[in-house]
């Protein structure tokens, strides 16, 4: 499925020649700092949807979501798939015009600073770019929260003593 992009959305097809997969790989083919690369994360619950967008060089801090009454877990892939989304390919707008319902989106404050964002365009070769300051026009259920950390190497382990 194609997403028509706002006017105002910077839209660069095929970007790269090789596909990338993650934040880090994005921001370094894009030539930008990783802070300004926009993670998207999908979570499901029983009630729909939920969506964190925060920069690329952080940690969702899953104990604030908690604190917030966030009921979700990362949503699965084949729920992703069977909607035309993949990991890699989330984008506030594809995930918008893809997934209902949708409960809540929720920013991280740190995003709010920045300028300009860069993400994918729903492929792992395209890239698109906007303020920030957009996110907050998508959804009317729209949480503007600090839920995000710093990457170090306490956190880092723990995160991956989860995935094992």
């Amino acid at each position: 499925m194609v997403i028509e992009f706002p006017s105002y959305v910077e839209h660069i097809p095929n970007h790269f020649e090789e596909p990338v997969n993650t934040c880090f790989d994005a921001a370094c083919s894009r030539n930008i700092y990783l802070n300004e690369e926009l993670k998207t994360l999908v979570f499901k619950s029983e009630e729909g949807f939920y969506v964190a967008h925060l920069p690329g060089d952080r940690l969702l801090d899953m104990h604030k979501l908690a604190q917030l009454g966030f009921p979700g877990t990362f949503c699965p892939k084949h729920e992703l798939m069977i909607r035309n989304l993949k990991k890699g390919c989330l984008n506030p707008f594809n995930v918008f015009e893809l997934l209902h319902p949708i409960k809540a989106m929720f920013v991280c404050e740190t995003i709010l600073g920045i300028p300009r964002v860069y993400t994918n365009d729903g492929t792992l070769t395209g890239t698109i770019s906007f303020p920030p300051s957009l996110l907050l026009s998508l959804f009317q259920s729209i949480v503007v929260v600090e839920i995000s950390m710093e990457w170090t190497k306490r956190n880092l382990s723990q995160s991956r003593a989860r995935v094992r």
